[in-house]
């Protein structure tokens, strides 16, 4: 496949990151007759037609190394011409592409989908070869800023270690525990011996008969005041925004059980909610029903609903389950355009943490099929709640979730990337078995945060 020009531009330009933009002309991915030109970044054989969309196109492991950084494809060697020219034998441009699009996704087998159609991190190459833990694109772009200084007069800025933003996102898949008589009755039944007295009936009273913001669901006052003592511990570094992507439970979403539970944005409660994030400044993004992940007029209706609720543009979306498409069709990408959805906050794996695009940092979509590159930002999910302690996932305990928030937190303030968590609403309910899930120790681990995130020390 003949990469686009303007992509490969892209690709390097987000290699050199903010403020290098003027360098790009200095490198060439190939040869050029460019005077101008300082690096060739020789290409591998990956684009190939003959080898591109084949077995042949994955890397191999063990991979090399060049400067202590893994090396999906190349040999690492260097050399400098009589003009001058340093020729660079590490495709990062092909390395970054296999890891930036999600490449492999459309060559693998079934089985390393789940029952969702999500692509399980643990089949994923970055996580057999050991790098899903390691932004691997921010270093390359790490190595691509010290050999341009070598070759180049003009100065090659350095990211600052620091966060770019800090986002805590909420997907509201459950917004109440009790605010219906049938969620009492459900409550009642749970409660007796067949179901093991796995109810709480007299808290699901008191829920119901009390205002909205006293269910044991309605946490978000928890995450405001993380987001305050982050962005006072933060002195300015970066913003910290909180975010909540709220599903549109239209007729098409019915009769999914994945879809539930059903919550209408009309009626006082979700009325509550909108104009809970309207008076604190929490921004609302959608959550894209189960339904609809692969269907663009779905999606779309979906959009407007909320947008009739708000009273404004929704610019941002994630996919329920976080169903990220493995490609997006030429539809849905259309529909996003025509739309105005310029943000999508799924690129995570459901059962284990990581840089799944290989980035801390927001990048562009780009189709692996056509070489495209697309207006939609695809901002990287760092790590989600229930990925840490489902036994089905991770199953990580307390200090270990915490340390390993620590260390991938690290990784993005190291390359000033975007840290993103989600946190469910549910999962901080006190007491935490109203949650429903095992090993929820998730509002406990809340109030480590803020010296975790900041490298702050008691």
């Amino acid at each position: 496949m003949r990469l686009p020009s303007d992509t490969i531009r892209y690709i390097i330009q987000f290699l050199l990151g903010e403020g290098n933009e003027h360098l790009v002309p200095r490198i060439s991915y190939g040869e050029s007759d460019n005077p101008s030109v300082r690096m060739v970044i020789v290409p591998s054989r990956f684009f190939d037609d003959d080898i591109y969309l084949t077995v042949h196109s994955l890397p191999n492991l063990p991979l090399k190394k060049v400067e202590q950084t893994p090396l999906l494809y190349g040999t690492g060697e260097q050399e400098r011409g009589s003009d001058g020219r340093l020729r660079i034998h590490a495709d990062l441009v092909a390395s970054s592409w296999f890891l930036l699009t999600r490449y492999e996704e459309l060559m693998a087998r079934s089985t390393s989908f789940d029952e969702h159609g999500r692509f399980i991190g643990k089949s994923s190459f970055a996580y057999k070869a050991g790098i899903l833990d390691t932004p691997l694109i921010d270093r390359y772009g790490v190595l691509l800023r010290s050999w341009l200084r070598s070759c180049t007069e003009e100065a090659v800025s350095e990211p600052k270690p620091s966060y770019a933003a800090v986002n805590l996102t909420t997907d509201l898949d459950a917004p109440f525990f009790c605010r219906s008589i049938r969620s009492l009755v459900r409550e009642i039944l749970r409660a007796t011996p067949l179901r093991k007295g796995s109810g709480y009936p007299l808290i699901a009273l008191r829920s119901i008969l009390g205002n909205v913001q006293n269910d044991p669901y309605f946490t978000f006052p928890i995450l405001r005041d993380l987001r305050f003592q982050l962005q006072q511990f933060l002195s300015g570094e970066c913003t910290v925004r909180q975010w909540l992507f709220i599903r549109s439970c239209l007729p098409h979403t019915k009769d999914c059980l994945y879809d539930r539970p059903q919550y209408s944005l009309h009626e006082g409660d979700l009325q509550y909610v909108l104009d809970y994030c309207r008076n604190q400044d929490i921004r609302i993004g959608l959550h894209v029903s189960y339904s609809a992940a692969g269907n663009a007029t779905h999606l779309t209706r979906e959009l407007s609903e909320l947008q009739k609720e708000v009273s404004y543009p929704i610019q941002d979306i994630r996919y329920h389950y976080l169903r990220l498409p493995s490609r997006f069709s030429s539809e849905m990408t259309q529909a996003f355009a025509e739309s105005g959805i310029t943000d999508e906050w799924s690129p995570a794996y459901a059962d284990v943490g990581g840089f799944r695009l290989g980035t801390s940092r927001p990048v562009r979509l780009m189709d692996p099929n056509d070489g495209m590159l697309h207006s939609l930002t695809l901002h990287p999910l760092t790590v989600m709640d229930c990925t840490m302690s489902d036994p089905a996932y991770m199953h990580l305990r307390e200090e270990e979730a915490l340390g390993y928030i620590e260390r991938l937190a690290h990784s993005v303030r190291t390359h000033h990337g975007e840290l993103n968590l989600l946190i469910h609403n549910h999962t901080l309910a006190s007491p935490p078995a109203l949650a429903r899930m095992p090993n929820n120790y998730h509002r406990r681990l809340l109030r480590s945060l803020p010296r975790t995130l900041t490298g702050t020390s008691d």
